[in-house]
């Protein structure tokens, strides 16, 4: 009977390189285009240091919570990665068919959910991808009050799959606070962003990175939902000034790029405060600004500040901390200082090996 399942998932079209599947990490800034002010960071902790400011999205997750004030790379960099697109989400259906599935999310504390048999896993994988991608369509087009509707299907698709603990569940839940969040919805996105954190307190311990990050998203919103409607209009013109600090950058307009960032760094240091991870985020790029321009004596010290703000906010075992260890290191690196960058460096391993085993 699951070899049989199996053969209508690879019917339905979970055949790697076929239907226009993609690997994760892959067409994330279509994914993502429609909602200024959010970035995201999926794969920063694979690198070395961060890039600036990310494409201007919504950003990702960032554990500060409001795509409003730019929800910069801090979450994504802290995102545990899952199966997306047609060619992974083959391996996952897969798996549930060829295992007990609903076994490891009873163990996690999930309520014992509808089991799902042979047959049925292929069309709900399928509704679920068929709902994300509407999600994305939505975003794409700038409908946001379709794309919440469709986050909602691919949500309750995923839910009856995983469970609602696992993060391909958690992925449409986050998405839909954020878009919430950008409609300016804060009584709505604050009963999403308290159900995210019940969650995540439900399968972590209640130091765990991940918990933190979804108790400061919930304070962060509601911080951006007690500001005034021109001052959330302020944030919101710093994150498009962060998505014009990207293009200047890669472009090499160091001067352009420096400015842009300055004046993001001093309306979210106004606005949000300097314990606030956003102005952590700003005071990185423009460090990463300086420091790829040569400057690196004038980084290092906002590479710390950055760390600095980091540390309060998350404490050291978190993902997001080891990134500014390892931003911090590099920019001693670009002043020949390996002696300083070395254990920065390999505080930021053993970090990493805690927060992520």
């Amino acid at each position: 009977g699951r070899v049989r399942g199996a053969a209508v998932g690879v019917a339905a079209g979970w055949v790697p390189g076929l239907n226009g599947g993609e690997w994760w990490g892959q067409g994330d800034a279509a994914d993502r285009a429609a909602v200024p002010g959010r970035t995201r960071e999926r794969a920063a902790d694979r690198s070395n240091r961060e890039p600036i400011d990310r494409p201007e999205r919504r950003e990702p997750s960032s554990p500060c919570g409001s795509n409003l004030v730019a929800y910069p790379a801090n979450r994504p960099a802290v995102r545990t990665p899952h199966f997306r697109g047609r060619p992974m989400r083959a391996i996952l259906v897969l798996s549930l068919l060829l295992t007990d599935a609903p076994a490891f999310s009873q163990e996690r504390g999930d309520p014992v959910r509808k089991r799902l048999t042979d047959s049925e896993i292929p069309a709900v994988a399928e509704a679920a991808l068929k709902w994300h991608e509407q999600t994305r369509r939505h975003r794409t087009e700038g409908d946001l009050e379709k794309a919440i509707v469709a986050a909602e299907k691919w949500l309750a698709a995923e839910e009856r799959l995983f469970g609602e603990l696992e993060e391909e569940a958690i992925e449409p839940l986050e998405e839909i606070a954020e878009m919430q969040e950008y409609l300016g919805k804060f009584a709505e996105a604050m009963k999403t962003r308290s159900r995210l954190l019940a969650l995540r307190a439900r399968r972590f311990a209640d130091a765990d990175w991940r918990v933190v990050d979804a108790r400061i998203a919930l304070r962060s919103l509601e911080i951006v939902g007690g500001l005034s409607a021109d001052q959330r209009r302020e944030l919101r013109e710093a994150s498009r000034a962060g998505a014009q600090l990207q293009a200047d950058y890669a472009k090499g307009n160091t001067a352009d790029a420096l400015a842009a960032g300055r004046r993001v760094l001093e309306t979210r240091k106004r606005l949000l405060g300097e314990s606030h991870l956003d102005y952590a985020q700003s005071l990185n790029d423009l460090a990463v600004i300086l420091d790829s321009g040569g400057e690196p004596a004038k980084a290092v010290p906002l590479y710390r500040q950055a760390l600095e703000v980091r540390e309060r906010a998350v404490g050291e075992d978190h993902p997001l901390y080891a990134h500014s260890l390892r931003n911090l290191a590099k920019g001693y690196q670009s002043m020949g200082e390996f002696g300083k960058a070395e254990p920065l460096l390999r505080r930021a391993s053993e970090v990493t090996k805690r927060t992520w085993g």
